[in-house]
């Protein structure tokens, strides 16, 4: 699978991320809100992107009890908003419709990725292990074995590695880097890259590696120790959500080459030679010799030509029109030849495979799946929560905000419409303090600041500006605004230290605080008012729903689902 491919899946997996581990007692009831219970299962879809890696117990369960009273205050919503009917609004149900097959896609990938993944304490004490040493190698990638395997001997007979890796390398990065692919822990490596990198010594050369981009040729350059793996006991979660990201990247990437060979994409031979042919008769030959042979305008094709098949697969095909539609924002070079019928197969494969995904989950019957159904009814019920929190209520309060409360509002809250203070400042920031004060001596006037600033500071950002960093704000850089507000302008200061460097400066023009006129920020305030006026009107109707509602909080309940959640994600 490429690693375009990949990327397109990411947001997919944080789904199964997040749900590995999950409480053991999913059925914890943790709150009641009248008639409904909140479970600890409830909180878990709630937290999907959220994840504990590094926070203590104590930590997590502050964090859920906040949750906790958020989850009970969209309850209240919920129910209020069916009291309005608001379930039966056809908004609703369009949003729920859209987002439908994210859902199956979600529990797709759960049970087909997520539920086949373990991560067992002997793994994570083996992964600890292999983060002893960070690893630094250089590497040629080539398109074939034999490739890699005559490269081996090339190198074992003596030949400089940086050059052939210029010369040869199919890595995009090569004749950049000669091969060097610097200094990186177990983790941030292809895993077979990693799994040789261990076991070899410095100065030694692999025999040929096969990964997904092609056969790789390593020299193990320099091992270092890891001065950031810690102890084992104190980052052992860390190092199972890791393992855990790496074993999803793996079997996500087995299941996309188990789709490709079930779902064999075939070109229609057919259809492409009916457009190469039209190609030719539309466009003169010095147009179409500039012409890339995946370009093709679809305003020349009428509908008939535009639903030809394109490419097929198992249960579905791409049409012509289909095709173009989907690739319309693609650079015109990123695209395959469509005579290149096998590019165009592995290029059409990235286009249709949410298709092939949506086609795999309605075979598996996920619509059934119980976490599909519970999921996709909190979805719509937080929409019907979120049109009861920004519409309903909102429209039973009066919203007409008279020009006079505008205006007192902005003296009340003159600070928040007030410019800060500024300065400007010309920096050079290196690494360095020696250096620091060796300029600060040297340098007598702003022209000669500038041409050192070029030449020395370690912003590469700001070295086509001569170190000029502009009107700079105290909350942007506080050292530096503190001691260069207190040094006259014209004059140098320094060495500050700024983000754990040192950085000289020489002191521009000020600016002191500036109230903005109230006619400047009028149109602004309004809205800020009726925004708070809104939010009033909502906490004052949960708090009237709270006391009319029964609510119940099972604290015990929430602490017990916090420890078996930690428990499990490495039993």
């Amino acid at each position: 699978m490429s690693a375009k491919m990949t990327g397109h899946v990411i947001a997919l997996l944080a789904l199964c991320l997040a749900t590995i581990g999950c409480s053991g007692r999913e059925s914890d009831v943790i709150a009641r809100v009248g008639n409904y219970e909140i479970t600890a299962l409830e909180m878990d879809d709630m937290l999907t992107r959220v994840s504990f890696p590094d926070a203590t117990f104590d930590d997590e369960l502050t964090y859920k009890r906040a949750k906790l009273d958020t989850m009970i205050n969209q309850r209240l919503l919920i129910l209020g908003a069916y009291e309005h009917g608001i379930d039966r609004d056809q908004e609703i149900a369009r949003v729920v419709l859209a987002n439908q097959q994210q859902f199956l896609l979600d529990v797709l990938f759960l049970r087909e990725i997520a539920d086949k993944v373990t991560v067992t304490e002997s793994e994570i004490r083996e992964f600890y292990d292999n983060l002893e040493f960070v690893h630094r190698a250089s590497q040629i990638v080539l398109k074939t074995e034999a490739d890699a395997q005559a490269m081996v001997d090339r190198l074992i007979a003596g030949e400089n590695f940086e050059q052939l890796a210029y010369e040869y390398s199919i890595d995009p990065a090569a004749r950049r880097t000669r091969g060097d692919i610097g200094y990186f822990e177990y983790d941030a490596a292809i895993p077979a890259l990693a799994s040789a990198v261990v076991q070899m010594e410095v100065g030694e050369i692999s025999p040929p590696i096969e990964t997904r981009l092609g056969w790789h040729v390593v020299r193990l350059d320099d091992r270092e120790e890891n001065s950031n793996r810690g102890e084992y006991d104190k980052v052992k979660r860390q190092l199972y959500q890791r393992l855990q990201s790496t074993k999803i990247g793996q079997r996500t990437e087995e299941y996309f080459t188990e789709l490709q060979g079930r779902y064999q994409l075939t070109v229609d031979t057919n259809t492409v030679n009916y457009l190469m042919h039209k190609r030719a008769r539309i466009y003169p030959p010095q147009v179409l010799a500039g012409m890339s042979k995946g370009d093709f305008d679809l305003t020349q094709l009428d509908r008939n030509e535009r639903e030809l098949p394109l490419v097929t697969w198992g249960a579905g095909q791409l049409t012509v029109g289909s095709y173009f539609e989907r690739i319309a924002d693609h650079p015109v070079r990123a695209r395959p030849d469509l005579d290149d019928y096998e590019a165009l197969e592995s290029f059409a494969f990235q286009i249709v495979q949410t298709d092939i995904l949506a086609y795999e989950a309605s075979v598996a019957g996920l619509q059934d799946d119980p976490i599909y159904t519970r999921k996709l009814r909190l979805f719509r019920e937080l929409n019907m929560a979120a049109v009861m929190r920004n519409d309903t209520i909102p429209a039973s309060l009066d919203m007409v905000i008279p020009d006079s409360m505008v205006r007192a509002y902005y003296q009340e809250n003159i600070e928040r419409f007030t410019e800060p203070a500024r300065i400007r400042v010309y920096e050079i920031h290196v690494s360095d303090e020696m250096l620091a004060r060796r300029l600060r001596r040297e340098i007598k006037s702003i022209e000669q600041f500038r041409e050192k600033a070029v030449e020395y500071t370690e912003r590469p950002s700001y070295r086509n500006t001569n170190g000029d960093l502009g009107f700079i704000e105290r909350e942007w850089l506080p050292e530096l605004f503190d001691a260069a507000w207190n040094t006259p302008s014209g004059q140098l200061m320094g060495p500050v230290v700024v983000e754990g460097k040192y950085s000289i400066c020489w002191v521009g023009e000020r600016q002191g605080p500036t109230v903005i006129d109230y006619l400047d920020v009028k149109r602004n305030i309004v809205p800020m008012m009726v925004e708070e006026k809104r939010q009033e009107g909502v906490d004052i109707w949960l708090q009237q729903r709270k006391q009319s509602t029964a609510i119940e909080v099972f604290d015990d309940a929430l602490e017990r689902a916090i420890r078996e959640r930690r428990d499990n994600m490495i039993a």
